[in-house]
């Protein structure tokens, strides 16, 4: 879209409306994703042009909100700040500008969030007041689509269930194993959920039903399934630990248990598929003595290509319910909290970041400690140097409502936000390059629908929107076109919903 700019009159004015289906739920400017055209500049012979476009990797800072990015082809003689963005009064209590500001000499991002009125499709006039000192400005006609996301029921699956083990497929559908049912009983059930068509796909099951098992993506395409548990309560015997390895093809659509199984049998585990196509194995609960033998050290490697596993040796902790994240950069894998004792009330949870380099074959203690040692929790990686430490429960079985930084190049840790709800039961999932978004969980005696975002540009953590349900123990996996949210211990067990722009 193209437009005019006359330099003698006073205010830039943005018209902005809604349109139902972007074909890239990260892209508001247009329904492509490509970069967009929206101003032409012209003034006494000179011509230049400004562009806007939404950064998939950067939308949005919060949830409800526009980012417009400004890039200017040439300098100039001002500089725009947020006191000269002024909303039409009729509509000042809907829009808000939340920030201005240079991310380059030549290019401003505005930033715009819309109340909690989900349900808002009117046009809006923005009112742009240039300073005067430089002269009075005029901008004829320019639109601007803009839209927000929200939640909805969009499908079912299967059955009602809570605890399912889920992953993003290559392909962009996402499998479903396992999980305890609303009667409390364990599942064996393997689906796949289509974002396309809104509908799921029953594959044949595992040949036991299990919960808590863990899922990785393979380089073709497969799922591995390893461990998990038989049972839906607490352990109490080594039979009730899965050592299994089940083999899932997403595209023709079979289950299959694998020949050989894990070393030790093992659920709270971690598995990490390293550069090579291995399988990275760490720690869990292995037994059912319920005491300081029943979590492991040890680390083994599965390697598909000859159908074995193999012990390689230990950490310097015992660790279950624990994360593990691959640095892409190195290929190290960084292993970090947990419990060290079967106890979830009051439990030591291992502060100690722990390294495992594949080249040596061998795990060492990195010399950093993570500033909230806690558990069943979330780690992401962001910029391929860091990563953020989310959700989960803290030393004293408190929701860990700390958002944490560690850095692989500095090996530096630090408290960044903090979530404004408990988050018991919580699903976190990455929103984009620069979000990740806390959906549901616990508060005190009752579930949430809540949903807050943490932004990393801002790092700060935002109360952005609620659920359709309320959901705790439930999975959040974000697909090509949003986050899809499934599960719950209660009624919503069986529906999907979605939160995004489709």
């Amino acid at each position: 879209m193209n437009f005019s700019f006359k330099w003698f009159l006073f205010v830039l004015l943005f018209q902005c409306s809604l349109y139902e289906k972007p074909k890239n739920f990260f892209d508001i400017a247009s329904s492509g994703g490509a970069l967009l055209p929206l101003f032409a500049f012209t003034g006494f012979q000179t011509e230049f042009s400004i562009s806007t476009h939404y950064d998939d990797s950067e939308y949005p800072l919060f949830v409800k909100t526009g980012v417009l990015d400004v890039e200017i082809s040439e300098d100039l003689p001002f500089q725009f700040t947020a006191t000269d963005v002024k909303v039409n009064q009729e509509y000042e209590d809907f829009l808000i500008l939340r920030d201005l500001f240079y991310l380059e000499p030549k290019k401003i991002r505005m930033v715009f969030s819309a109340s909690t009125r989900a349900a808002w499709k009117e046009d809006l006039s923005l009112k742009i007041n240039v300073p005067s000192i430089y002269g009075n400005y005029h901008l004829t006609n320019p639109m601007l689509n803009f839209q927000f996301p929200k939640s909805k029921v969009v499908g079912e699956i299967s059955e009602f269930k809570s605890r399912i083990s889920t992953i993003l497929l290559s392909d962009g559908r996402i499998l479903l194993v396992g999980g305890i049912s609303d009667s409390n009983s364990v599942l064996d059930t393997v689906e796949i959920f289509d974002p396309v068509s809104n509908s799921t796909t029953v594959i044949p099951p595992l040949d036991m039903p299990v919960v808590e098992s863990k899922l990785v993506l393979l380089q073709d395409g497969n799922v591995l399934v390893s461990g998990g548990k038989f049972i839906a309560g607490n352990i109490t015997n080594d039979s009730q630990i899965s050592n299994h390895l089940y083999l899932i093809n997403p595209v023709q659509n079979t289950t299959t248990r694998l020949p050989f199984g894990m070393v030790l049998r093992r659920v709270g585990h971690s598995v990490t598929r390293l550069p090579n196509g291995n399988i990275l194995v760490v720690g869990g609960l292995v037994n059912g003595a319920n005491d300081v033998s029943s979590v492991s050290q040890n680390f083994e490697i599965i390697n598909l290509q000859s159908s074995s596993s193999a012990s390689v040796g230990n950490m310097a902790h015992q660790r279950m319910y624990h994360e593990s994240v691959l640095c892409e950069s190195t290929g190290n894998v960084y292993i970090m909290g947990g419990l060290a004792v079967p106890d979830f009330t009051f439990a030591y949870r291992p502060p100690e970041v722990e390294i495992f380099d594949p080249k040596l074959s061998m795990i060492y203690d990195s010399g950093l400690s993570l500033i909230n040692p806690r558990t069943e929790s979330f780690v992401f990686t962001f910029n391929t140097s860091e990563f953020i430490l989310a959700g989960g429960y803290n030393a004293s079985n408190q929701s860990a409502k700390s958002i944490d930084l560690w850095s692989f190049n500095s090996n530096r840790a630090n408290t960044l936000s903090f979530t404004e709800r408990s988050k018991y039961g919580a699903a976190v999932s990455k929103f984009s390059n620069n979000q990740i978004i806390f959906t549901g969980g616990m508060e005190l005696y009752y579930k949430s629908a809540v949903l807050e975002m943490y932004d990393h540009v801002e790092k700060k953590n935002y109360l952005v929107d609620t659920m359709v349900y309320p959901r705790s123990y439930h999975s959040a996996i974000q697909a090509n076109d949003g986050i899809y949210i499934f599960g719950d211990s209660t009624f919503a067990g069986r529906y999907v919903e979605y939160y995004g722009k489709k």
